[in-house]
């Protein structure tokens, strides 16, 4: 429907308490249109953030799901289970150099229970590893912009430390890439 309007404001999306102004008058408004409208559907798309969230995902789905009644649709990373304490020691090395929380990189199975603790339905939880599609990809894609800036001058360093980094994770089974759609429980 182009009469859907739609608003960007900056604030921690980790973090629903702190959040004020406008944005709070607008979730107000959304939070109140849920509750109004029963053919309503609200969605949360998280896409390639949540991991960053201080200290966890969690304030924001249980915000998400209790308050607006939001299912979710996200891009997120888990940690893959069974991972040699070298390789997760210098996993956690990278999350502190991507001002990544180490903590966020949860297994799997952690993660749908934090959905599930935040109100969403378990029996309503789908996630598809996405992994081979996505970060071969992207470490083939940041390979070829430093190749092409070579010929500039262009040292672009810390990009080739992501490539590296992509290019572990494609190779083997340290981190995974999920698409996740969770639905809150059906009212009885």
């Amino acid at each position: 429907d182009p009469q859907i309007p739609a608003e960007i404001f900056c604030a921690d999306a980790g973090n629903p308490s702190s959040w004020t102004g406008e944005l709070k008058e607008s979730i107000t408004t959304l939070e109140t249109g849920a509750k109004e409208e029963p053919n309503h559907s609200t969605w949360l798309l998280a896409l390639d953030t949540m991991y960053h969230f201080r200290p966890t995902r969690l304030p924001l789905l249980s915000y998400a799901q209790k308050s607006l009644q939001a299912n979710l649709m996200a891009f997120d990373l888990v940690m893959s289970d069974d991972i040699p304490w070298h390789q997760k020691l210098l996993l956690r090395v990278l999350c502190w150099l991507t001002n990544t929380p180490f903590a966020n990189l949860i297994s799997r199975s952690e993660y749908v229970d934090m959905l599930v603790l935040a109100g969403y339905d378990r029996a309503q939880i789908e996630i598809r590893d996405v992994t081979k599609f996505c970060f071969r990809g992207l470490a083939d894609f940041i390979e070829k912009q430093v190749e092409e800036g070579v010929p500039y001058g262009l040292k672009m360093g810390k990009f080739r430390v992501a490539r590296k980094m992509f290019a572990w994770w494609a190779r083997g089974d340290i981190v995974r890439g999920l698409i996740v759609v969770a639905r809150g429980k059906k009212e009885e």
